[in-house]
């Protein structure tokens, strides 16, 4: 597989390396030599000479990584199945560690909708678990716009509302937090 990429809006794009060996399912740079590469198996790898060699950047997530944001050089964020969330700094810590199946059976999902929104966002918490949780919202450098406190009594399916009109478009994180529980999940604002 080539990867590709534009320093021009998309008008020209140039072949930047091969990464067959990676199973990539995606690459974001954060300017014209450093880049980020994820693949299906839960590892991140990093170039900073413009994707021609890449440098295995030791996160061994046992979850599928779905997305990676770069907002800049030394602040990115991802996001993966099971609720792994992680932020480069100097390394990747992580901020949300992995659920088990016993767990998702028992917590459910959330989800948002719809999905791109253009300022008002339902979430959607299913078969919730008794207990205390925080909402938030997060923008994409880390930073938590709105804190929602809930307070759940039996097993139950919530709906709640978000409003994101304020906002500029980009995309955002919707994290649930607990005592043994922290699931996140992504929403696209548009214009």
């Amino acid at each position: 597989t080539d990867a590709f990429r534009t320093s021009s809006g998309g008008d020209n794009w140039g072949r930047t390396a091969t990464v067959d060996e990676f199973n990539a399912v995606g690459i974001e740079y954060t300017d014209n030599d450093q880049g980020w590469l994820w693949d299906g198996g839960g590892r991140v790898y990093m170039s900073d000479d413009g994707g021609e060699s890449w440098t295995d950047m030791d996160l061994r997530a046992i979850s599928r990584i779905r997305s990676l944001h770069a907002a800049s050089r030394d602040r990115m964020w991802l996001c993966g199945d099971d609720g792994l969330m992680a932020r480069w700094g100097e390394e990747w810590q992580l901020v949300a560690s992995n659920i088990s199946t016993t767990e998702l059976i028992e917590f459910g999902l959330i989800k948002t909708f719809p999905n791109p929104t253009n300022g008002m966002l339902k979430i959607s918490l299913n078969k919730m678990a008794s207990g205390k949780y925080d909402l938030h919202l997060i923008d994409n450098q880390g930073r938590r716009l709105q804190t929602q406190p809930l307070v759940i009594k039996a097993m139950s399916t919530l709906q709640l509302p978000i409003d994101m009109s304020s906002l500029p478009a980009g995309n955002y994180f919707v994290q649930i937090e607990g005592t043994h529980l922290s699931r996140t999940g992504t929403v696209t604002l548009i214009r």
